[in-house]
C-alpha cells in the first residue's frame, strides 16, 4: 500500500482527515493531528521528523505560507520575507526528493482584504507573492493551486 505524508499549516488541518477517509483501503495516509507545520522551517522540521519515524513515503503533500506571510501586531513586516519563505520549501522540496517522495504542493489560500482573517494581517498581494506559478514545477512536484496563479519565485 502507498504511503501519503500530509504536512502543513492549520489549513492542512482542515482537509486531512477528509483526505484520509477519502483513501481508506488505497493509502496509508500519516498526518500530525495535534500539530500542524505553522511555518516553513517548523515544517521542515516536521517533515524530517515523520521521514525518521515513519521511513519511505511515496507521496508528500503540503502547504505553507499563511503563517510566513503572516504580519502580526505590533510586527510591521511578514513573519518570514518571501526570499526566506522560498529558500525553506526549496529545502522541504530538497528533503522529499532525497527520501524518493513525489510532491504535491498546495499553495495558500487568499487573503482578500487587509483584517479580513482574525488570525492574518497579511493582504492579497501577499497571497499572491507567497505562491507559486508552477512555470518550473518539474518531474515529481505538482501544485494544487488553492488562490490561483500567482507568484514570483517558482
Amino acid at each position: 500500500m502507498k504511503k501519503v505524508l500530509l504536512l502543513g499549516d492549520s489549513i492542512r488541518m482542515g482537509y486531512d482527515d477528509y483526505v484520509k477517509e477519502e483513501l481508506d483501503g488505497k493509502c496509508e495516509v500519516v498526518y500530525d493531528a495535534e500539530d500542524n507545520g505553522r511555518f516553513a522551517a517548523y515544517t521542515l522540521w516536521q517533515a524530517n521528523q515523520m521521514f525518521k519515524h515513519h521511513g519511505h513515503f511515496d507521496v508528500v503533500h503540503w502547504n505553507n505560507g499563511y503563517w510566513d506571510m503572516n504580519i502580526e501586531a505590533p510586527m510591521t513586516e511578514a513573519m518570514h520575507p518571501v526570499e526566506e519563505y522560498v529558500h525553506f520549501l526549496k529545502r522541504i522540496i530538497k528533503l522529499c526528493r532525497e527520501n524518493g517522495a513525489k510532491i504535491i504542493f498546495a499553495t495558500t489560500t487568499p487573503i482578500l482584504e487587509p483584517g479580513m482573517a482574525a488570525d492574518n494581517t497579511g493582504t492579497q498581494a501577499d497571497s499572491i507573492n507567497y505562491n507559486p506559478d508552477g512555470s518550473s514545477a518539474g518531474p515529481g512536484k505538482h501544485i494544487v493551486f488553492l488562490y490561483g496563479y500567482g507568484g514570483r519565485w517558482v
